[in-house]
């Protein structure tokens, strides 16, 4: 008996792909949740650095102020 490879059409499949942990692509509840917490993140993110960007506004604007009161 010889090796021969597998070829693609060797494969048969009894139902839908599976995630690497064993979770169904059909399972739209569990990618909900991950997209909701993902965007979650990014407006956290979001709202820091524009926090972050006003005080550097604010820190700049009182430096050029006390530039021209000088």
């Amino acid at each position: 008996m010889s090796f021969r490879p597998a070829r693609f059409t060797d494969t048969h499949r009894s139902g839908p792909p599976t995630t690497g942990n064993g979770v169904e692509w059909t399972d739209s509840g569990r990618w909900a949740v991950n997209v909701q917490l993902v965007e979650e993140r990014i407006h956290r993110a979001n709202d820091d650095y524009r926090r972050w960007l006003d005080e550097a506004h604010r820190k700049g604007d009182e430096r050029r102020q006390d530039e021209r009161d000088l």
